[in-house]
C-alpha cells in the first residue's frame, strides 16, 4: 500500500507515495466515497506530490473519471483538490478533468 488516508473534522487528506495505480486509485475512492456518506466531508485532498511512478492506462484514467461522475449526488459539494508535481501525475489529471466534463456535457444534452 501506498497511500495513506487521514480522516480530519471536516475532510479527507490522502497522501500517495512512490507508486500511483489504478487499483490503489479505486481502492482510496471506494473509503473516501463510503466515509463521506456517514460524515460530513467538506473537502478531500489527494496528494501526489511523492508520486515517482504512475502505472495507469489512458482507459483507466477515463474510468476513474467515470467512476467520480457516477458518485452519488451527495457527494456533490465536496471540494476535490490535487496536487501533484510529477508532469505524469500533472497529465493523468487534466485528462481525468477533461474527461468529467465532456461526460457533463453529454449527459446534460440528453436530459
Amino acid at each position: 500500500m501506498t497511500y495513506k488516508i487521514t480522516f480530519e473534522p471536516k475532510g479527507v487528506y490522502v497522501q500517495f507515495s512512490d507508486l500511483f495505480t489504478f487499483v490503489e486509485n479505486y481502492e482510496v475512492a471506494d473509503k473516501v466515497y463510503a466515509y463521506s456518506q456517514k460524515n460530513t466531508v467538506e473537502y478531500v485532498i489527494w496528494d501526489l506530490t511523492t508520486v515517482e511512478h504512475l502505472v495507469m492506462s489512458e482507459f483507466e484514467a477515463v474510468s476513474l473519471a467515470a467512476i467520480d461522475y457516477g458518485a452519488p449526488p451527495s457527494l456533490d459539494n465536496i471540494k476535490m483538490i490535487l496536487i501533484a508535481q510529477n508532469e505524469a501525475a500533472i497529465a493523468l489529471i487534466k485528462k481525468c478533468i477533461e474527461t468529467s466534463r465532456e461526460m457533463q456535457t453529454k449527459c446534460k444534452g440528453q436530459e
